[in-house]
């Protein structure tokens, strides 16, 4: 592009205008127009709500935080509570997904490892 473009211009009023003079001769515009966000739609919180955010926030699943701050996204929840200087616990996998192994299954393991290593002689 740097080949074909010799400027770029950018003037900023409300809409981003870019005007790209090209190493031909001619220019072209560019208008780029974004979407006001009107802060006056988003809901603002109430003290309630703090309340129930800084009691689950930190160690209640994200199903029971979002369904007790109806109408809030988690995106919404996780932005208030940083601002609020909260952390969640890191929570590990239940431990009912694993099980530890028999003495029958290490045995066998042990079996098995011993009989693929016979020929070799680790020193």
């Amino acid at each position: 592009m740097k080949c074909l473009i010799d400027r770029v211009k950018y003037v900023a009023i409300r809409i981003l205008r870019q005007r790209f003079f090209w190493k031909a001769g001619f220019q072209q515009s560019v208008l780029i127009q974004r979407q006001r966000v009107d802060k006056s739609l988003k809901k603002p919180w109430i003290d309630a709500e703090y309340i129930v955010l800084k009691r689950l926030y930190q160690s209640s699943s994200v199903r029971d935080v979002m369904a007790t701050l109806p109408g809030r996204s988690w995106r919404g929840i996780k932005n208030k509570a940083e601002r609020l200087h909260l952390k969640r616990e890191h929570r590990r996998q239940h431990l009912s997904n694993y099980r530890f192994w028999t003495a029958e299954e290490d045995n066998n393991f042990k079996l098995e490892y011993e009989k693929r290593n016979e020929g070799c002689n680790i020193i």
